[in-house]
């Protein structure tokens, strides 16, 4: 999944994030990757369609604040349907929507349902720790509200990924669940022929 955010003039950030379930059945969403773009307003839809050839997501979630409603509009024309609209697509992304977004994410991230990488190329991660660090007081928040996102809306985020995942071929199936029936111990299968001898 990915996550496109910026402003008119800004970077544009991407967020990618993995999909995996855990062995005590929770679907926890990993970070895999996060950075700033530099990539002017024309080249938009064609930095997305580039990475979403490259990556082959089940969902992208498109932010509505600054540029990405236009790209997000021309893409649907096109038949885009594996597109998230963002909360701002609706509302103002404004800096209470961003907190309070950020404040119901911190659930999912003490919760371990969104991870982050114990290290990523370059700075990256130092880049967002900080970002974080200094939020909602910081020049930056950009990758901040990326974050915030998959975390709010975890499982939401995690329906439509399943659904447009296994729609588009993106995500693979879980392999059929096999049920192992245990071999019966002595003392159960002399307690199961005393029952068939009483039946008789």
């Amino acid at each position: 999944m990915s996550a496109p955010r910026g402003s008119t003039k800004a970077a544009r950030v991407c967020a990618k994030f993995g999909l995996a379930k855990e062995l005590d059945g929770r679907d926890i969403l990993y970070l895999t990757d996060i950075g700033r773009m530099q990539v002017e307003l024309p080249d938009v839809r064609e930095a997305i369609i580039a990475h979403d050839a490259l990556d082959q997501p089940a969902i992208i979630v498109m932010d509505g604040n600054g540029i990405g409603r236009g790209p997000y509009q021309d893409l649907w024309a096109r038949g885009w349907r594996h597109l998230l609209p963002g909360e701002s697509m609706a509302s103002s992304a404004s800096d209470n929507l961003k907190i309070r977004r950020f404040s119901e994410g911190l659930f999912s991230l003490y919760d371990g349902l969104v991870r982050l990488p114990n290290a990523m190329p370059g700075r990256a991660l130092e880049t967002l720790l900080a970002e974080i660090a200094a939020f909602p007081d910081g020049k930056h928040d950009d990758q901040v509200d990326a974050l915030s996102y998959a975390a709010a809306y975890h499982a939401r985020v995690i329906y439509e990924a399943r659904r447009w995942g296994l729609e588009l071929g993106r995500l693979r199936r879980p392999p059929p669940q096999v049920q192992i029936v245990p071999p019966k111990s002595r003392d159960q299968e002399l307690h199961d022929r005393r029952r068939q001898w009483g039946q008789r």
